[in-house]
């Protein structure tokens, strides 16, 4: 007796010890119970085996009816208790909020508790988006990237236009050791993006150096991003967004009426003069340019029409081009619009 005593107090102790590591670490207590049906009474001692190693900090097995999983969250003395019900199906599968689980997959049910106790129940098992972020995540993280850049950024190297904004943001932004080598080189930035946000500037900047921006998450850690190759990227942050209401309502300056009188003039300089007329950035997908050997000033260009909106204008200009170059009306991600000149290919 004074033996399971002994073990019983040492237990308890070690719970004790857990619980005053979580509350310090900031993590929550996480607590199962598991509803047995009466058919899955055969692979009760099997889970409480598996439940006993997969870093839950107190299980308790019941035949308390119910048959839906669930989850709360509460605190107490300023720690915060995940409690969570589960049910022992009569297939000898355990449901929990988050999943159906076989006894064979304790990986999966110790990474499931993990997220639970780093990040709680609104977040783990909340439908993740792009970026394996939630939507809230995401909304959060465009609004951090939509700080308008008050600087200028035509003819400066690309790096120091990297370096400025990541000084002026609040999110982590890692650069990998690839991306920084590339970053150290003498590119500048060939386009005027003031006034823009920074998370389009930032996209745009870095895809000439084949480089990307890509958001992530680690559990129990805040959204951060990365500048990587674009080649070891699954997806990426875009260098803006389609726009959501009317191209007019948009843009207006682009929809307003001129006579365009032009007689072999490179295409460089005409879209240059169209720019500073609408005050709509134009910018350029160096990548799809370049690998279709397209060189703006290179390209001459006839247009004699009168009344043409200036958006018809563009389109008829860069349609001179071969292959002919595709125009896309976007806005940044504070709804800022500017275009984005490509031959269509990724």
């Amino acid at each position: 007796m004074r033996r399971i005593l002994f073990v019983l107090l040492c237990c308890c102790s070690l719970l004790l010890l857990a619980g005053l590591a979580l509350a310090q670490s900031g993590d929550r207590i996480v607590e199962l119970e598991v509803k047995i049906t009466s058919a899955a009474d055969g692979s009760q001692q099997e889970w409480s085996e598996v439940l006993a190693v997969v870093g839950i900090d107190r299980v308790r097995l019941t035949s308390t009816a119910g048959n839906k999983p669930a989850v709360s969250e509460s605190e107490f003395g300023g720690q915060k208790i995940l409690k969570i019900s589960g049910v022992l199906e009569n297939n000898g599968r355990l449901s929990l909020p988050g999943g159906n689980f076989s006894l064979r997959d304790i990986d999966k049910i110790r990474e499931l508790v993990k997220k639970l106790r780093a990040d709680g129940a609104e977040v783990t098992l909340a439908q993740k988006l792009a970026f394996g972020l939630t939507a809230e995540q995401l909304v959060g993280l465009s609004e951090m990237l939509a700080a308008e850049v008050g600087f200028e950024t035509k003819g400066e190297r690309i790096g120091e236009v990297v370096k400025n904004i990541q000084n002026s943001l609040s999110i982590s932004i890692v650069i990998a050791p690839a991306a920084q080598a590339k970053l150290a080189s003498a590119e500048l930035v060939q386009e005027e993006m003031k006034g823009l946000s920074a998370g389009t500037i930032l996209a745009a900047a870095i895809r000439p150096l084949g480089l990307v921006l890509v958001p992530s998450r680690s559990v129990g850690k805040e959204v951060e991003l990365s500048i990587v190759d674009s080649r070891v990227a699954d997806e990426h942050w875009p260098v803006g967004w389609p726009i959501e209401q009317t191209p007019v309502k948009a843009a207006p300056k682009l929809f307003e009426r001129k006579n365009f009188e032009l007689n072999r003039a490179p295409l460089s300089d005409a879209l240059n003069a169209i720019e500073k007329s609408v005050q709509v950035p134009m910018l350029y997908d160096h990548n799809s340019l370049a690998r279709d050997g397209i060189e703006l000033a290179k390209v001459k260009v006839t247009f004699n029409k009168k009344k043409q909106t200036y958006f018809g204008a563009i389109d008829d200009l860069l349609g001179q081009s071969r292959p002919r170059l595709k125009l896309e009306l976007r806005v940044d991600e504070a709804q800022r619009p500017f275009l984005w000149i490509s031959t269509g290919q990724q």
